[in-house]
Parts: structure tokens; C-alpha cells; sequence
């Protein structure tokens, strides 16, 4: 018995005391910076709502879940690691802008999934996009902000002029109506802060053209080419406004040293 007890105490003292502990998860969260983000809907942008919502979500999540946080546009992780600190998270989120760019959610999902080196618990998508048409995974959250809204965008500019005669110099500025109602757009040139064309288009839904913006003979340097529409803010379907105006604006370089000198001798 003495030798039993001192057995039983000897284990006793040897023992090391055993936690079970839950397995941290990993959530891929992404959210979209692409400046269709900007477009504003009764005078709020759909950003804000995203940032707003996916906050929401980190303050919901599990303690010791772990969350690796990528944007959009370009693509890039916000934090150098996954975190559990939902404060250090909110922060980062509140931080974070719209971009002028494009932007693509597969790339931005498989560089995470890459830069994370595993496949993560849990991947949370949130975009103004529509999910995509085949079955979202089980692991997808996809979060939708925003809706679809009146857009009318530059689409493309070109510069003509005549070798000859300067003063046919023109920017062609094309516009593309993406809504499914019908606009009236004004269309500028403009050279610091000096207006020197102005030019109106109807577009019918969904209808692009292409409007010339005469430029003066001594026009050089960069030229401000700016697209309004006759409303600024939301109206009802029997008005039209423009719900993102990021794509409004472009630049363009006009030199007159380009021009090639040409010399006509006639002997009649």
C-alpha cells in the first residue's frame, strides 16, 4: 500500500494540467472599393452602407475567430495578418475609401485564399454586385448593398483637328446612357476654369453617342471634359438623375506643337 500511495503521488505530481480549447476559426472577409461603391442613393452612398453592415458582422463573430480583410479595388489586404481584434478591425474598415478603379471580387477572393496559405472557415463578400448565377458554397455570405440606379457615364474621348485649319479643332466625347430611361446630358470643355465648349445630347435608354465639343484655335495643354445631367439627386420615375457621378469627369491633352507645318507652293 505504501508503495501503491507513493505511485499514485508521484503521477499526481508529474501531471500537467489539460485545456481543451475551441479551434480558432478564419473568416475571408472582402469587401468592394470599385467606384460603382460611390453611386448614392437618397444622398448616401452604398460604401458607407457596405462598411456599415460588415462592421455589424465582426461584431457578431465568435471571440477567437479570425478575420483577414481584403479590398477590391486595387487588390490588397488591409491588415498584414488575420486578427481576432474586432477594435483594430472597425478601425481599418472606417479607414478605408472608395476607389476611382474597377474592381474584381474572384481575383481579390483567390489572392486571400492564397495570401492566407488555407481555406478559410468562412468567406464574406460584401459588394453592390448581385451574387453570381451558379450556387453559392455554404462558406459564402454574400452581402449586398445598394441597388440598380440611373447612370450616365463618359465612355471615350478623341481629339480632331485639321492640319490646315486650326480652328476645326474638336474633342469628340461619346456618353453612354446605362439606365432604362431616356436623359438629356450637357457636355463641357473646359481649360482652368474656363468654359470653352458646351454641347447637349439625348440619350435614349441604354444609347450611347458621340457629341463634338469645338475647341478655339490658341487651345493647348489639358482640357477638363465634364458630363451633368438636368437633375443632381433622386427624383421619381417620371424625372431622371444620374446615381453615380465618378465617371463623369475626364482629361485630355491638346498640343499644339503636335500639328505638322504643311507648306503649299502653287505655280497656278
Amino acid at each position: 500500500w505504501l508503495q501503491l500511495a507513493a505511485l499514485m503521488g508521484l503521477a499526481l505530481a508529474l501531471a500537467q494540467p489539460v485545456l481543451l480549447r475551441p479551434r480558432a476559426t478564419t473568416i475571408l472577409a472582402i469587401l468592394d472599393t470599385s467606384a460603382s461603391m460611390g453611386a448614392r442613393e437618397r444622398g448616401r452612398r452604398a460604401f458607407e452602407r457596405a462598411k456599415q453592415e460588415l462592421v455589424r458582422r465582426i461584431e457578431r463573430k465568435a471571440p477567437t475567430a479570425r478575420v483577414f480583410l481584403m479590398v477590391t479595388s486595387p487588390v490588397a489586404p488591409v491588415l498584414p495578418e488575420p486578427t481576432a481584434d474586432a477594435a483594430m478591425l472597425t478601425t481599418a474598415i472606417h479607414a478605408l475609401s472608395v476607389s476611382h478603379l474597377g474592381g474584381n471580387l474572384a481575383t481579390t477572393v483567390r489572392l486571400g485564399r492564397s495570401l492566407l496559405g488555407q481555406e478559410p472557415d468562412e468567406i464574406l463578400v460584401v459588394t453592390d454586385e448581385p451574387p453570381p448565377p451558379d450556387r453559392v458554397p455554404d462558406t459564402v455570405r454574400w452581402m449586398r448593398v445598394g441597388e440598380p440606379l440611373p447612370n450616365v457615364a463618359i465612355v471615350g474621348l478623341d481629339a480632331q483637328g485639321s492640319l490646315c485649319t486650326p480652328t476645326d479643332a474638336r474633342v469628340i466625347a461619346t456618353a453612354h446612357n446605362f439606365s432604362d430611361e431616356a436623359a438629356v446630358v450637357d457636355l463641357t470643355a473646359a481649360q482652368r476654369g474656363r468654359e470653352l465648349s458646351r454641347a447637349s445630347a439625348q440619350l435614349a435608354p441604354h444609347a450611347r453617342v458621340s457629341v463634338p465639343l469645338p475647341l478655339p484655335p490658341e487651345t493647348d495643354g489639358e482640357l477638363d471634359i465634364t458630363l451633368r445631367g438636368p437633375r443632381d439627386g433622386p427624383t421619381t420615375r417620371s424625372g431622371w438623375w444620374d446615381g453615380l457621378d465618378v465617371d463623369n469627369y475626364a482629361w485630355l491633352q491638346v498640343r499644339r506643337s503636335a500639328t505638322l507645318p504643311v507648306l503649299i507652293q502653287a505655280e497656278d
